[in-house]
């Protein structure tokens, strides 16, 4: 350096001296004491992504389990919790503030680690966490958005010619940069870890699928809570998967874990995760207690308490728990009595059952049941004359689904036909104050519509449903709109899918079921 001040006039900063010494990664060691304080306050993180100051210093997590395995090597006492150094420097575990000043739209859902850190003694077979490692250790991390859908999309049609290896690895490392980008439980994201768990269900790895399943599970639950609407939808998710791969003895078993979870008042943050195979041949029936599905199912005229009763009731009643049809008609008649506040959710309760006795093969039952179903949707809708709100379409789709289910295609048809007319009819007039929400609200009925005969039917069924959103689109917007093309392009190919969602409109529709927001100026 000497030199160089001489000979050429150049003279080296304080601020070059310490970024050189940085680079070559001279640091002082950990001490036992300092070690054991960060680890037991990581671990109180339950997995969330880290980083780590000590004297405002930031140590690599690395260089933090190299002493960890150097001060408590397998076998030695692992630093019980009680016990303090007496010279404790600065210690700060934190989120990265990478993390906590991310978009708006990003910091709804907190993103995961993208290596969970956590002491290396504890082993793949005990760390229910070791999947962010093994399976989503890829490079999907910082690639933009476009290639990630491209990623997906070549995934899936790998997976339907056959070629699962390359699907799944291509499948892992878009869901790698996607849980990246919105976090675990998007609609998007979590789409694709269903249908990475599908590919490797196929290819006889049912423990890898499991395993995607399981971390989706931790995922929700720690980013909402276990009992989260959208952390039970998740778990009624896994049951019918399983039931799907005839799987149905880890089904009702999951039911029960679900069971015991709510019976014994688990705390919010305890995730509930798969039985495996010994575990589901080694249970036996039990019946469940009358006291405790009194204190869970009491009767109430708050509709946010009675949605939940209705998610659990139905996700044991799809688990085939039995016992269920007394259950669900004990819920139906409770609902019925508070018809002011309670008339969506007496129909929503009143679909359950009816999709409990079409399991069951009680037909009669279920005829006679979708009869009352079919005029209590009816008074619903025609009490609401400014705008028809969302949940109520989405009972009145599940009630034509199950008439679909029931082999009654005709209901099925005049129960969305006549709920698309008023719908249609609400929004004939532009003077309404409630015209563009009614608009975008028929749309995503149509369109709904079309993707539910698609799925359960054909694109017969389901054409003219997608043809008849586009000419309302056509009709209303103002200027050239992204969903006309959206719609043409799907009518063109013959099929609608979950990724021309995503693929052309992220971030500007809000995914509430499927409802789809319009720029009608």
């Amino acid at each position: 350096m000497a030199m160089m001040r001489v000979e050429h006039q150049f003279t080296a900063s304080k601020r070059m001296y310490k970024e050189k010494l940085s680079s070559w990664g001279f640091s002082k060691n950990l001490k036992k004491g300092t070690v054991r304080g960060i680890v037991r306050r990581a671990n109180h993180r339950e997995g969330r992504q880290t980083e780590v100051l000590v004297n405002g210093t930031k140590v690599a997590l690395d260089r933090v389990q190299k002493a960890y395995d150097r001060h408590f090597p397998p076998g030695t006492d692992k630093a019980p919790e009680d016990l303090t150094p007496t010279e404790m420097p600065d210690v700060v575990v934190q989120t990265p503030a990478s993390v906590t000043n991310h978009s708006q739209s990003a910091a709804r859902h907190r993103i995961p680690a993208e290596h969970v850190w956590t002491p290396s003694n504890r082993t793949p077979a005990t760390d229910r966490r070791h999947f962010e490692s093994d399976l989503l250790q890829t490079e999907g991390r910082g690639l933009p958005l476009t290639r990630l859908m491209e990623l997906r999309k070549n995934a899936l049609d790998l997976f339907a010619r056959g070629k699962n290896a390359e699907a799944a690895y291509d499948l892992r490392t878009a869901l790698c940069g996607l849980r990246h980008v919105f976090g675990a439980t998007y609609p998007l994201p979590a789409q694709t870890g269903y249908d990475l768990a599908e590919i490797y269900e196929s290819d006889d790895d049912p423990d890898k699928a499991d395993s995607v399943l399981n971390w989706m599970s931790e995922t929700h639950v720690e980013e909402m809570g276990l009992w989260h609407p959208d952390t039970l939808q998740h778990y009624l998710r896994i049951i019918g998967f399983l039931q799907a791969s005839s799987r149905y003895e880890q089904a009702k078993l999951l039911g029960f874990r679900i069971y015991h979870a709510v019976r014994d008042s688990w705390g919010p943050r305890r995730a509930i995760l798969i039985p495996s195979n010994a575990e589901s041949d080694a249970s036996s029936p039990e019946a469940l207690d009358l006291e405790v599905m009194d204190r869970i199912f009491a009767e109430s005229s708050e509709g946010m308490i009675v949605s939940q009763q209705l998610k659990i009731a139905n996700l044991w009643a799809t688990a085939a728990i039995p016992g269920m049809e007394n259950l669900l008609q004990r819920l139906v008649n409770q609902c019925e009595r508070h018809p002011a506040s309670l008339a969506r959710e007496a129909l929503e309760a009143r679909c359950c059952l009816i999709k409990k006795y079409i399991a069951t093969g009680a037909s009669d039952l279920a005829d006679s049941e979708c009869k009352i179903a079919r005029d209590n949707l009816a008074k619903i809708i025609l009490d609401n004359t400014e705008t028809i709100p969302d949940d109520v379409l989405t009972t009145s789709i599940e009630l034509a689904s199950l008439h679909l289910q029931h082999n009654n295609a005709n209901r099925c048809a005049r129960v969305v036909t006549w709920t698309a007319d008023i719908l249609e009819g609400l929004v004939s007039n532009f003077n309404r104050p409630q015209f563009e929400k009614n608009t975008r609200t028929a749309i995503t009925y149509f369109t709904t519509v079309g993707l539910r005969y698609q799925e359960q039917s054909s694109w017969e069924d389901a054409a003219p449903w997608f043809e008849r959103a586009l000419a309302l689109v056509s009709k209303v917007a103002k200027c050239p709109n992204p969903i006309t093309i959206l719609l043409e392009d799907a009518i063109d190919r013959r099929s609608f899918t979950f990724d021309d969602l995503h693929e052309r409109f992220l971030p500007e529709i809000a995914y509430i079921g499927l409802y789809v927001y319009i720029d009608l100026q």
